[in-house]
């Protein structure tokens, strides 16, 4: 009975990471949010409302230059900057970033 109930729990749990792999089009919302986000930060009010105005362009931009190499429970990102890359493996529908350029940070 428990192996039965822990098989139940294990194909749940794969199923989940299958469903709420994010696509490319949750990318490019989590790059708008991001960059919203540092650019509201910065700056007086009209270069913040640049900023938000800016940052959909530039998520077009950036998801543009985005591979996405699906594995059907988690995807990896890889966000090419000519020279710098940034890298985010996407999985539950949230994105952990692990490789970030020092000019970035």
């Amino acid at each position: 009975m428990k192996a039965i109930a822990i098989s139940i729990l294990v194909v749940g749990l794969f199923g989940l990471l299958a469903y709420t792999n994010p696509t490319m089009d949750d990318y490019e919302e989590f790059i708008e949010k991001e960059l919203k986000a540092e650019l509201e930060k910065k700056g007086d009010g009209l270069e913040r409302a640049i900023g938000v105005l800016v940052s959909g362009l530039a998520g077009d931009i950036l998801v543009q230059t985005t591979t996405r190499a699906n594995y059907v429970f988690f995807s990896i990102f890889d966000t090419d900057l000519g020279k710098e890359k940034i890298k985010s493996v996407g999985v539950f529908k949230n994105f952990i970033p692990y490789e970030t350029p020092e000019s970035l940070k």
